[in-house]
């Protein structure tokens, strides 16, 4: 069987798993997922290339700036420097990643466990390919570049220069809106929903926050991705919603 012939078959067998479940507000197509899944492996593709390109600084290139040519908005960032908040970004972002698995608690949902998985594996994808674009196409220094209390050895990092913009903010807020856009659309009348939203965006909140008192990100990166985050989560639900 040709892998043209396999993915047909793959894509019959969802649409016919989403017309047994009509009452889901979700359904799978083949040519909007297809082009939805092409990009996002071609961004990804892109993104993996451009970022091995990343190079980086010099000594120099080190010494020579200055808080000066930060905005003011942003200045602050660059003070900060904390392990201890890294890894509580590390351990948010996980625990926002996983958290959509809470959906399959529900039987209701677990009919549609093809779809939505589908939809989640888009918004993991996007929410990977972008943020790393963006860093291997601006090569933003991070804060913690300018602070002196930071070892060369960290500077000297090829990350160093990925700020621009934050993947960890980006990753916890298209899983925190996926995650309360889906559980609103299943259960449209239930009294949890500003429960469930409230509580994912903390969360996500929280993992933005973690990565400035790191001295990883500027509040611009992290803005970025907050913005970019939530629409990757709510659009990749929106184009698979029943008309």
């Amino acid at each position: 069987m040709t892998f043209k012939r396999f993915s047909f078959t793959i894509f019959t067998l969802l649409l016919i798993f989403d017309f047994t479940f009509a009452q889901s507000p979700y359904k799978l197509d083949l040519t909007k997922d297809a082009a939805v899944i092409g990009t996002g492996i071609a961004s990804s593709v892109t993104a993996l290339i451009i970022d091995s390109k990343v190079k980086s600084l010099s000594i120099e290139e080190i010494n020579k700036l200055s808080l000066d040519d930060i905005n003011s908005f942003d200045r602050g960032a660059a003070y900060n420097w904390s392990e201890d908040y890294s890894l509580a970004s590390d351990l948010l972002v996980s625990f926002s990643a996983a958290a959509p698995a809470l959906l399959f608690l529900s039987e209701k949902v677990r009919k549609d466990f093809i779809t939505v998985s589908a939809m989640y594996l888009e918004t993991m994808i996007y929410s990977m390919a972008l943020p790393y674009l963006a860093k291997g196409s601006f090569q933003r220094a991070r804060p913690f570049v300018y602070n002196k209390n930071v070892s060369l050895e960290e500077k000297l990092l090829p990350d160093a220069k990925k700020s621009f913009f934050s993947g960890h903010t980006t990753m916890a807020f298209s899983t925190a809106v996926f995650l309360s856009t889906v559980y609103g659309d299943y259960f449209p009348d239930s009294k949890n929903k500003p429960y469930v939203w409230a509580g994912s965006l903390l969360i996500a909140t929280l993992t933005g926050y973690s990565r400035y008192e790191a001295g990883k990100h500027f509040p611009t990166d992290i803005i970025a991705g907050a913005i970019v985050g939530s629409a990757i989560g709510y659009i990749i639900p929106l184009i698979h919603r029943q008309s």
